[in-house]
């Protein structure tokens, strides 16, 4: 028997249970129906997320991350307080790590005036009096002491009893397998679904959705794999809140930097190399052949093309594999760190990055496609779960004025 609801949602990562939680909150006896191929929630990116709630001020005036990443930092920081959830606001810095960072950082403090964030230019004396470790090539320093972090894993377990009380059903272990696209029936891996209204938030699997309602065919998902050291204990270095490098803006990655978890522990990362699988966290574990033939085309296209400067990037994160090249980045941005004082760690993920097969490039932005009735998240990437609570309701009222306009035709 083909079960109805009136919403479906593919995924249960941060954009899939806040996209519920907004239709819920906004949508009374209406039924919602999340499906999850894992068995349990944050088994990838949303899970594995570095909890740091960034403050938007990387992002270019107009682009849809400027948009919503600032708002959502407050969002979650407001639900994380309310709902008694770790949060620690521990500040951040961000550190021109060569002279030529003079634009740049100028840009970024642009940025922040123009975004009305909280911000301060420092010197290299204020410098060391908030952040004694770290280092500077310049005397303008950004500043930006509201930053906070939370634990990514407490966020979703509360969304998921939060929804669940507002009667959305979630299933796990199922998956969707195809479409009748004119009849709007999902098939999935325990049996059929027939939905008013599908949001896809499928996250490293986002583009083969679509593409099943013919949605996004230019698009396709290259994983980048980010893994961090962890800084001994034992270790004269330490950072009182986050030290990040001024980042090149035309790239997709802010570049090695510390991460603080709740713990007070201090990483060092994330690098970020394409691997040969949506889910190739260890060894050979994770790919499939198919994929990783189209991954090795679209990389070698993009390294022959150079667009985005891919080939220099390249060459970069193949040698920050190499640990005593990753340890003379991270010596940029701190002073007195020595190689053994970074230590391997289990801290990964993998970050699903869309791929522009036309204009042979990473897509920038956060990128949503539209049907007639089904809505696409094709590139949830960083900050997405920062502006996860905004992005939910910038997504949840536009699919309430599709339906509504449907509705009336």
């Amino acid at each position: 028997m083909c079960k109805q609801y009136d919403y479906l949602i593919v995924g249960s990562g941060i954009i899939g249970l806040t996209i519920a939680r907004e239709l819920s909150i906004l949508k009374k006896n209406f039924k919602v129906l999340i499906i999850e191929k894992e068995k349990k929630i944050g088994f990838h990116a949303s899970g594995r997320n570095s909890g740091v709630l960034h403050s938007g001020v990387y992002y270019p005036r107009g682009s849809l991350k400027a948009k919503v990443c600032s708002k959502g930092a407050r969002l979650m920081s407001e639900y994380c307080i309310k709902n008694n959830l770790p949060i620690k606001k521990i500040g951040k810095v961000i550190v021109p790590v060569k002279k030529n960072d003079n634009k740049t950082i100028e840009k970024l403090i642009k940025n922040a005036e123009e975004a009305n964030l909280n911000h301060q230019v420092i010197d290299k004396k204020q410098l060391k009096k908030i952040e004694p470790c770290a280092k500077s090539a310049t005397n303008r320093i950004l500043y930006m002491p509201d930053v906070s972090i939370v634990d990514p894993k407490s966020v979703l377990k509360n969304i998921l009893e939060e929804i669940k009380r507002l009667g959305v059903i979630v299933h796990f272990n199922e998956k969707i397998i195809s479409v009748d696209i004119g009849k709007s029936v999902a098939r999935t891996s325990n049996g059929e679904v027939k939905f008013g209204y599908l949001i896809n938030a499928a996250g490293q699997y986002a583009d083969k959705v679509a593409q099943m309602f013919d949605v996004g065919q230019r698009y396709s998902i290259l994983p980048f794999k980010g893994s961090y050291y962890k800084l001994r204990d034992s270790s004269i270095v330490f950072s009182n809140g986050l030290i990040y490098p001024v980042p090149d803006l035309s790239r997709a990655f802010l570049g090695v930097h510390t991460v603080k978890d709740m713990s007070g522990s201090t990483y060092f990362g994330p690098t970020a190399v394409p691997v040969l699988g949506r889910e190739n966290y260890n060894g050979f574990n994770g790919i499939k052949f198919i994929d990783s033939v189209k991954i090795i085309f679209y990389l070698t296209k993009m390294y022959c093309s150079n667009n985005q400067g891919f080939r220099n990037y390249a060459h970069h994160e193949a040698l920050n594999n190499i640990k005593s090249n990753f340890t003379k980045y991270a010596q940029r941005l701190t002073i007195g760190l020595r190689e053994q004082d970074l230590l391997s760690s289990q801290k990964q993920g993998i970050r699903p990055q869309l791929f522009d097969k036309i204009k042979n490039e990473l897509v920038m932005d956060l990128k949503i496609e539209e049907t007639e009735n089904t809505l696409h998240v094709l590139n949830a990437i960083s900050p997405a779960f920062t502006a996860s609570f905004a992005f939910a309701e910038l997504i949840a009222k536009l699919i309430l004025k599709n339906s509504n306009t449907n509705a009336k035709k």
